[in-house]
């Protein structure tokens, strides 16, 4: 069971989601669903408030390989009823391979409906057993990430900072 809230924007246009989600595991498949109440303001022009809806699944092939897979907005929730501008749709899938224990590769793909497809690529490695290093790219963007993770018994911690070409 999951509650999530997140909000972005400024006073000018902001966004806030509020979600509810369940996810059950079968064997070596896992299956959740959520609901997401989602409101955008725009000032001088209101406020909208609409339901979202988004499913995903993982399969574990073996003891390295993983498979995933998402649909964010399949319902292609509408912004306005005067337009025909909606929600983004978004599609992911990918695998993660663990090689061995100390290392995984992921490899996901991304699609908005609206835009070309993201290829992004990730990389994990603990250097000891409770300091992980991550790096990754995304193809799109342009973008290489970075990060680091410590893990002890009752607490994780991760840092990560991006750099984007454009930016």
């Amino acid at each position: 069971l999951a509650v999530s809230f997140d909000k972005t924007g400024n006073k000018n246009l902001n966004e806030q989601r509020i979600g509810l989600g369940y996810a059950h595991n079968i064997d070596n498949v896992s299956l959740g669903g959520k609901i997401n109440l989602l409101q955008v303001a725009v000032k001088d022009l209101g406020t909208k408030t609409v339901v979202a809806f988004e499913f995903g699944g993982l399969a574990r092939l073996n003891n390295q390989l993983v498979f995933g897979a998402h649909i964010y907005n399949f319902s292609k929730t509408k912004v306005a009823d005067y337009v025909d501008e909606r929600f983004s749709t978004v599609l992911k899938a990918g695998i993660s391979y663990q090689p061995y224990e100390k290392l995984t590769i992921n490899l996901e793909t991304e699609k908005n409906v609206e835009y070309k497809a993201d290829v992004k690529v990730g990389l994990e490695y603990f250097v000891i057993e409770k300091i992980a290093f991550r790096t990754g790219f995304s193809t799109l963007s342009n973008s290489g990430f970075f990060g680091l993770g410590l893990k002890t018994n009752s607490l994780n911690f991760d840092y990560a900072l991006s750099a984007h070409s454009n930016l």
